[in-house]
């Protein structure tokens, strides 16, 4: 009997270890959708879908999608999709879209559309678009800039009183279009 037993645990275990994707209730998150709070650690996947919380560390992840918080520490994101607030340290993605705040801290976005305000520190940015500011806070389209390089262009599309905030010695290298550049 302990060989049964031990037989289905070795089975069903490393579905959890094997993507380390989880629900925090259990389940596995490789390819799927999932409902409550998930935690990826230490995973290569291609999607993760979330309604609910995703915690993101020492993960590859080819698409994300989440319907609520994300938070990423050395991450790898091809593309993700957030409708919800995100946290990013030292994570690199090509194509970030949120409807919801922003902040991050190391690391790099190729392409950023963000309907909400976003604070870059120590980033590398290629392209920028801003669509509105978070209505909650305030209804002008906000960028935080701190020892940030943005290599692109900053749009602020739905609007022409964006301002981009830079401290820290940081730089916009295209142009800024909708708005405008302060020193703070």
């Amino acid at each position: 009997m302990k060989t049964k037993m031990l037989l289905l645990a070795t089975v069903f275990l490393p579905a959890l270890s094997f993507a380390n994707c989880a629900l925090s209730t259990g389940g596995w998150a490789g390819g799927a959708s999932l409902d409550g709070p998930t935690t990826c650690t230490g995973a290569e996947t291609d999607s993760v879908s979330v309604n609910g919380p995703l915690t993101i560390t020492n993960t590859t992840v080819k698409t994300v999608s989440v319907n609520g918080p994300l938070n990423a520490t050395n991450a790898q994101i091809g593309s993700a999709n957030v409708q919800g607030p995100v946290t990013l340290t030292n994570t690199k993605i090509k194509n970030l879209s949120i409807t919801g705040t922003l902040t991050a801290t190391g690391g790099g976005i190729k392409m950023l559309n963000i309907l909400g305000v976003a604070k870059l520190n120590q980033m590398k940015a290629q392209n920028i678009v801003v669509a509105g500011g978070d209505s909650v806070l305030s209804s002008q389209p906000v960028l935080y800039l701190n020892q940030t390089t943005v290599y692109g262009n900053i749009t602020f599309s739905q609007v022409q009183n964006g301002i981009v905030y830079v401290s820290g010695g940081s730089k916009v290298m295209g142009t800024v279009s909708g708005g405008k550049i302060e020193n703070q």
